[in-house]
């Protein structure tokens, strides 16, 4: 039941307390619900919580599979010795944006049984909206809101990307066809390399050229047969040695990858065309009216941006998360992230991105975790990932064992969650960006018998459609390009959504504060006829002195193989 920071013998007959921690001006002010000591054996200190901090409202949720972090915002009043608010603010030194940590321990004779070290953290945010000058209360009284989300930042996806214009390349105001407001692409993976069925229907051929992220001219010079014209493809470094660009009437060179920086010293890779001297030209024409457009095709070659974490392409759905978390100011737990990059990379993900108004943590919540198998909550440490329990390739350990009894009992009998049930899917992928069109599907039917290159069967999608009757979604999917991916998240989502779900609410002691978000449990309850049964914590609140939580329970037999 305990993880190594957790003592089985220190939740026996213990009380709990509430601790938090704010971070001002480089030093740390710490409050508690009751006056405490813990010893930080580090350093061989104590720290002195002082007292001051009513029960916390906490309320944390997580949707079904996927991800949420609007919904955990914890608001607190505190009184801050030697500290006079307003003339803090005078000052022009604000609370604003410093980091809280709220955490527990387990109290027994009026003696922490935790140290600094294994205390058990429940939430980290930074300070919103603080309220101070009240009056007739004391000049350090302060309100204000904890929270980790999108109200705390609002990164744009293309923060590091540059508009194209005339100051960063000044051979552009000589030009008719102007790329006035565009931005330089954001292209990751390989996007181009596209599956397609054979005659037979039994085999998948691969594709690899498409007309799939814009390029924009950025220099021109010469005229005629000795034109030389200069394609930004992305306002990054490329993998790719090689670039396809094409017209609008289909024409189109090859040519190798440059690199270049505009007057403003922003780095771009550009393909250059100049009749004769490209590796490959087949009828290509750089016309500069008004209404042309150009398009880059990378599925020759090796991609686009490079992974800064470890080098070689970003692809991999793991390196994307980091990638795109690392450009937030959020708490986040990197460890939970980095310790399932083996599972999370085996998603591939490719496209590109050019709108600046593109909110970066919207964007990766919508088109990369929504498809991963964890759920991204609001951790004890952080923007937190768990592995889903319904991912169909890996069998998911649990981290306790939970019996019910008078200190953890069920208020409610199974209930069914709001889910809508999915048994027959079509999933469309491969995005074309100049004809705005998907260039291949894949799919589960749950009634055929013999896969074909692209649809197959499933035994959970059929045990549903039997139940349910057929439910059919189709799912757009515009950065993915990797057949393997589609059909991994196809049948994650079956998985997912086939068989329905239910949950139970319970109501337990302070003590199992411990349980977080996402976590995975084995559930045992003689009254309800559950013997290690897998269950997901999907909500948790604190409120009266007891904690509930709301546990989804898992129906499919390769979870739990007594529950059909």
């Amino acid at each position: 039941m305990i993880n190594t920071l957790i003592n089985e013998a220190d939740l026996i007959g213990s009380e709990v307390c509430f601790l938090l921690e704010i971070e001002y001006m480089g030093a740390p002010y710490r409050f508690s619900t009751f006056t405490i000591d813990i010893t930080d054996t580090i350093n061989n200190t104590t720290n002195r919580y002082e007292g001051g901090l009513s029960d916390p409202d906490l309320d944390q949720s997580i949707s079904f599979v996927g991800f949420d972090l609007e919904v955990t915002t914890l608001a607190v009043e505190l009184i801050f010795k030697d500290i006079n608010w307003v003339n803090e603010w005078l000052q022009g030194r604000l609370i604003n944006h410093s980091i809280c940590t709220l955490s527990m321990v387990t109290v027994r004779n009026g003696a922490a049984l935790q140290t600094e070290m294994n205390k058990i953290h429940l939430y980290k945010g930074r300070v919103v909206d603080p309220i101070f000058g009240t009056p007739n209360r004391p000049e350090g009284y302060i309100i204000f809101s904890i929270q980790n989300d999108l109200q705390t930042t609002n990164v744009k996806l293309l923060e590091n990307s540059f508009e194209i214009d005339v100051y960063k390349f000044p051979n552009l105001q000589g030009l008719v066809e102007f790329p006035k407001g565009k931005y330089a692409p954001f292209v990751f993976g390989i996007p181009g390399n596209w599956p397609s069925r054979t005659g037979n229907n039994h085999a998948v051929k691969f594709n690899s050229i498409a007309h799939v992220s814009p390029s924009y001219i950025v220099n021109s010079s010469g005229s005629g047969a000795s034109i030389v014209v200069d394609f930004l493809i992305a306002g990054h470094d490329v993998e790719a040695s090689q670039v396809r660009i094409f017209d609008q009437t289909g024409g189109n060179f090859r040519n190798t990858v440059l690199l270049d920086k505009d007057a403003d010293g922003n780095l771009y890779s550009l393909v250059r065309y100049q009749s004769g001297s490209v590796v490959e030209d087949n009828s290509f024409v750089p016309g500069l009216d008004n209404d042309q457009t150009f398009w880059a095709s990378w599925g020759e070659n090796d991609g686009g941006f490079t992974n800064v974490l470890e080098g070689g392409l970003l692809t991999g759905g793991g390196d994307l998360c980091l990638y795109v978390l690392d450009l937030l100011d959020l708490e986040i737990d990197r460890e939970s992230f980095v310790g399932l990059k083996t599972i999370l990379n085996e998603y591939k993900f490719a496209g590109f991105a050019n709108d600046p108004e593109v909110n970066a943590l919207e964007w990766l919540q919508k088109n990369i975790i929504e498809y991963l198998p964890i759920a991204v909550t609001q951790g004890p440490k952080g923007i937190r990932a768990q592995l889903d329990m319904y991912h169909y390739v890996q069998k998911i350990e649990t981290q306790y064992t939970i019996y019910t009894s008078g200190e953890f009992q069920p208020l409610t009998g199974l209930q069914p969650l709001d889910i809508e049930v999915v048994n027959k899917l079509i999933v469309q992928f491969c995005y074309e960006g100049e004809f705005d069109r998907y260039l291949s599907t894949v799919g589960i039917d749950p009634f055929i018998t013999t896969e074909t290159a692209m649809i197959f069967p499933d035994n959970i999608a059929k045990v549903s459609a039997e139940r349910f009757g057929v439910k059919e979604e189709v799912l757009t999917l515009p950065f993915v390009w990797d057949f393997n991916t589609a059909v991994k998240i196809a049948r994650d989502r079956i998985h997912q959504r086939s068989l329905g779900s239910m949950a139970i609410e319970f109501e337990a002691v302070g003590k199992y504060g411990y349980l977080a978000l996402g976590d995975v449990v084995a559930l045992n309850s003689a009254e309800l006829g559950l013997v290690d049964h897998k269950c997901q914590v999907v909500q948790k609140s604190w409120s009266n002195g007891k904690w509930r939580f709301v546990l989804h329970l898992e129906s499919n037999t390769v979870t739990n193989l007594r529950s059909m």
